[in-house]
């Protein structure tokens, strides 16, 4: 599991999140040890529910994250290792810049 630096913040530098910062956050947000079901990634990502599902589509078609169905109407989702990597890449060009985009 990544340690705790996700974005997961509304603005950026005073600014909205763009669409790449968004995917980076819901990608944090389901890197965990236990897969996480919409309600929780929708709280840690700081996301809507509509660019949630949006978004996550994206990244399953990309190989970023999984998703599947526990029982009849659990889905859970979690960050693959393709995620992680690239994750890992974010922070360490943040860290070369001497960003601090994160919590």
């Amino acid at each position: 599991m990544m340690e705790q630096r996700g974005i997961n913040t509304l603005l950026v530098h005073g600014r909205r999140r763009s669409k790449i910062e968004m995917m980076l956050d819901l990608l944090w947000a389901c890197d965990t040890p236990v897969p996480l079901t919409k309600t929780k990634i929708y709280y840690r990502s700081n996301l809507n529910f509509q660019t949630l599902k949006e978004l996550s589509s994206r990244l399953i078609e990309r190989g970023l994250l999984t998703k599947r169905l526990l029982g009849k109407n659990t889905t859970v989702f979690k960050t693959t290792e393709k995620g992680r990597t690239l994750l890992s890449s974010y922070y360490n060009i943040l860290d070369e810049l001497g960003e601090k985009k994160y919590c």
